[in-house]
């Protein structure tokens, strides 16, 4: 506990003892000179407690390695430009997950829900990676508007009470596809930190050949009717 705190919380415990060693003893003091000194002690008290609890939670430092810490670093390291775009993409994001829960039709609502989940493993992953927002252009200037106004214009042909049948069955289609091209979306976002850590493999791997610490040499082991090389 900060030394300051806790100096505010024993003062203030100090002065609650006090209180009530007035209130107990015997001393000869008029009622009301008695009645202030008792009411001063007591709003000493709890102005000291409170300065106490209040100065813990402030001064409190907060533990590393804490949830919030990689979040709050790859804040500070987006550009202006960059958080314009993410807060465009959440601005998106949340005008059709509004529009998608106005939609009657339970399985394109339950599509809608699922590729919001989709775009939002996007914009996390951006606001982690921001150096990967340009490979996600389109994204944010052509799926999600497009995608937002192709369901609030089949929320609106609901409201209208117009036949729907074949019209569902294509918007349910195309769903199914733009989900799955969000799901894409997220994983090239990585393509990138896949090639590194091959290439950062099979360097090691040479280096350690080099070395002499791995000899290159092949063996052949026949397994279930199946021939598997292995490389030492």
């Amino acid at each position: 506990m900060n030394e300051k705190a806790a100096g505010g919380i024993l003062g203030g415990i100090a002065c609650v003892a006090a209180l009530f060693f007035l209130a107990r003893s015997g001393w000869s003091f008029s009622g009301l000179f008695k009645s202030v000194l008792l009411l001063g002690a007591f709003i000493l008290a709890l102005i000291l407690l409170l300065v106490g609890v209040v100065m813990f939670f402030a001064l409190r430092k907060p533990k590393k390695g804490g949830k919030s810490a990689p979040s709050a670093a790859a804040a500070a390291r987006l550009t202006p430009e960059q958080t314009a775009v993410l807060q465009k993409g959440r601005g998106n994001l949340l005008q059709l997950r509004s529009m998608a829960l106005r939609v009657k039709n339970a399985d394109i609502r339950r599509q809608c829900s699922q590729i919001c989940s989709e775009a939002e493993r996007i914009l996390k992953t951006l606001r982690e990676k921001p150096e990967s927002i340009p490979a996600a252009r389109q994204f944010f200037n052509y799926y999600l508007p497009t995608l937002g106004e192709i369901i609030t214009k089949y929320e609106r042909l609901e409201r209208s009470g117009v036949p729907l049948d074949e019209m569902t069955q294509k918007v349910t289609t195309y769903l199914a596809e733009i989900e799955q091209a969000m799901r894409r979306q997220h994983e090239n976002l990585f393509d990138a930190d896949l090639l590194d850590m091959s290439v950062e493999m099979e360097t090691m791997t040479m280096a350690c050949r080099r070395d002499g610490l791995l000899s290159g040499q092949q063996f052949h082991v026949e397994s279930g009717g199946e021939t598997i090389t292995l490389t030492l």
